[in-house]
């Protein structure tokens, strides 16, 4: 898992059911050996290092859900980091943690159309930018946009935002023929937007190689609430050849966190092999929907008025 570390002063659907997120391997497995958690949970281990689906997600303490992620490779960062209705979800898939080298870039895409890439260097310059088109905005709209938009997304006034990719490899399809993955991209806006209208996730594989998606998994978007209950949104997904999108209503809260799920399926004449996955976040200063264009050679948001966020991520293909 790769986290896309902005801790900018500010600081990447639907469940399957629960038949589906519980479902067995579909090939045969052997040589497989059990494995007691704190004298209480049994799990099962594969020689490949994955860990069997835990049926009984649903009734674990979050020390027991911890311990299983643990088994599963995920980093300690990982586990510390990922929402408990995360956490639940991929134990009940199982499997083991791939690791991803990726790089992250922060770009503003303003509204004569420029899309600038933000470094340290030039941060002050395009938070400058960001404020006089948050005005124009402003005027444009008749004061339909919050003035709190002409707050940059990098101050300590908006909140956290942060966001990572994760893949979990889950073994053989039932010919044996492909490799079968989970890749994940989830978000995380702990304080509130300087803008809420509807923002987007989106991933894509190396489809030019034979990578496919046999399914999608759907996409969540939570949002806690002030009596201690977690409302869950809607969230919108567009598939298409190679990538999905999932699009949701940031709500005007304190906090949203959410996730897209893709099946991947890799060809095993690809083993050993270094593979690219993409993903990005979009969160548009204006209303309206924005359709990611996405390719090995890079990604766009065009019609995007506001920040995206576009990491590139390498994995290496099992090896069996």
């Amino acid at each position: 898992m790769k986290k896309w570390s902005l801790i900018l002063p500010v600081v990447f659907l639907m469940f399957a059911s629960v038949a589906q997120a519980t479902e067995r391997p579909e090939k045969i497995e052997k040589n497989e050996r059990k494995i007691v958690l704190n004298g209480a949970l049994t799990i099962t281990k594969y020689d490949d290092g994955r860990i069997a689906p835990v049926s009984t997600f649903l009734n674990l303490s979050e020390i027991q859900v911890n311990q299983v992620l643990s088994e599963m490779k995920l980093s300690n960062e990982q586990i510390e980091h990922y929402s408990p209705e995360l956490k639940k979800r991929i134990i009940s898939r199982g499997g083991v943690a791939v690791e991803i080298q990726s790089s992250l870039k922060h770009y503003y895409n303003s509204v004569d159309g420029t899309r600038y890439l933000i470094t340290d260097e030039n941060r002050d310059e395009v938070n400058a930018i960001k404020e006089k088109d948050s005005l124009t905005l402003m005027k444009q709209s008749n004061g339909g946009i919050s003035t709190k938009a002409v707050i940059p997304i990098d101050t300590e006034k908006d909140g956290k935002w942060s966001a990572s990719t994760s893949m979990i490899y889950q073994g053989l399809s039932s010919t044996g023929q492909e490799f079968k993955y989970d890749l994940y991209t989830e978000y995380n806006w702990d304080g509130q937007p300087n803008y809420y209208f509807s923002d987007s996730v989106v991933q894509y594989w190396d489809n030019a190689t034979g990578i496919s998606s046999a399914s999608s998994y759907g996409a969540n978007n939570w949002l806690p609430q002030v009596n201690n209950t977690i409302q869950q949104e809607a969230m919108t997904i567009v598939r298409k050849f190679g990538q999905s999108q999932g699009t949701f209503d940031l709500k005007h809260s304190h906090h949203n966190y959410g996730v897209i799920v893709d099946d991947l399926r890799v060809p095993r004449t690809l083993r050993g092999t270094n593979k690219q996955i993409l993903a990005s976040y979009a969160h548009p200063y204006i209303p309206g929907f924005v359709s990611a264009v996405m390719g090995i050679a890079g990604m766009s948001w065009p019609g995007l008025i506001g920040d995206d966020w576009y990491l590139d991520g390498t994995f290496t293909v099992q090896n069996t």
